[in-house]
């Protein structure tokens, strides 16, 4: 059987908020600290090999990070729609007992 509080998934889906503001800041954090240490691994091989090693990956993950915030606030939109989903059929359903039209749907 499977149980849905609509109340607690709508209240708990509004956590991605918050999360998604601690993310933008570790995000930033982030871009900051490879800013500010950009290029000190030298231009000699050794430092260019590492460049070459660190500077795409790196980006990457910067990239990730900035989506993300994105991503868990849709992912807050769409869990607090299901919520609100599940309340309208509840309360639809909730209606129809005891009503005239009960055993027509």
């Amino acid at each position: 059987m499977y149980l849905v509080d609509p109340d607690q998934l709508e209240t708990r889906a509004g956590r991605f908020t918050g999360l998604s503001g601690q993310v933008e800041d570790a995000a930033a954090a982030l871009r900051d600290a490879l800013a500010e240490t950009e290029g000190c691994w030298g231009s000699d091989e050794i430092g260019r090999n590492f460049a070459a090693r660190h500077v795409g990956p790196s980006a990457e993950v910067v990239e990730l990070l900035d989506a993300l915030p994105g991503e868990l606030l849709d992912m807050r939109d769409r869990l607090q729609a299901t919520a609100r989903d599940y309340s309208s059929v509840d309360e639809h359903n909730a209606g129809l007992v005891g009503s005239n039209d009960a055993g027509s749907h």
